[in-house]
């Protein structure tokens, strides 16, 4: 074995003397790229740390270098695939609108989201679980989990700044992500579904946040301001809090338009 490695290590010396090292995120990307190449046509069993080093160009020395095993290799992957739909605000998000904030909260990249690798990586993943419930365990907590913390934590920054009013923060956040996310069910089970568009997967994003928060109760941070949702009244979904309604373009306090029950 360490005759193996050392043979590697030369091989990756020879190759690199002529350029520059790899830099943090290139490497990232390429030892990420070949374990989801791998696992989506072999299997989580086919993929040791070795088979990795190998697809990745460099030696199994380097890559235990930066993870310390499979488990670690595997989460790093999953947060990336996490991160591909629901990511951390940069910095200067906090003076936006709760809109824009949440799109750029949850607008996902579909060409990598939805790709078919990815797709049958995730279906080897779950294949894998009832066998290996620790790294089903971990991929869980490091996806679905992991997001809807992120949006949970905007939600309660939006609820403590009065931006909403009248939800659960973490009730919201699982409510916001499925209605963001369709069932995954569809891609992961049907050979035949359609890979969404980007302005496919931004309508839908857009008309979710749109519904989400008119329901409530903040019209100017709905699709009143993404021009999804016509402008009317708005109101908290708390109980005993019915809407007001129009009819016909007159108030009911006016009574035009009100039948006379005694008449009927």
């Amino acid at each position: 074995m360490a005759g193996a490695i050392g043979s590697q290590d030369k091989v990756e010396g020879a190759v690199r003397r002529g350029r520059p090292p790899l830099d943090p995120h290139t490497r990232e990307t390429r030892i990420l790229d070949a374990l989801e190449q791998i696992i989506s046509e072999a299997g989580l069993k086919g993929a040791s740390m070795n088979a990795v080093a190998r697809a990745a160009g460099m030696s199994k020395r380097t890559l235990y270098a930066h993870y310390d095993g499979r488990t670690a290799l595997v989460e790093a992957w999953v947060r990336r695939v996490r991160a591909s739909l629901v990511r951390e605000l940069p910095d200067d998000a906090d003076a936006r609108p709760l809109a824009e904030r949440l799109r750029l909260l949850l607008r996902r990249e579909v060409q990598y989201a939805h790709s078919q690798r990815r797709m049958a990586a995730l279906r080897a993943v779950i294949a894998e679980a009832p066998r290996n419930p620790d790294l089903a365990r971990t991929v869980y907590r490091e996806s679905a989990v992991a997001a809807k913390k992120l949006i949970e934590a905007e939600l309660r920054r939006a609820l403590a700044a009065g931006e909403i009013a009248g939800a659960d923060p973490r009730t919201a956040a699982d409510i916001l992500f499925e209605m963001v996310y369709q069932s995954p069910l569809e891609r992961l089970m049907n050979p035949d579904a359609c890979t969404p568009t980007p302005s496919e997967a931004d309508r839908r994003l857009d008309i979710a946040i749109a519904i989400f928060l008119h329901g409530l109760g903040n019209r100017t941070a709905s699709g009143e301001a993404l021009g999804i949702l016509p402008t009317r009244e708005t109101h908290r979904l708390v109980p005993g809090d019915a809407p007001r309604r129009r009819q016909n373009g007159a108030s009911r306090e006016s009574g035009e338009g009100d039948a006379d029950p005694e008449k009927n």
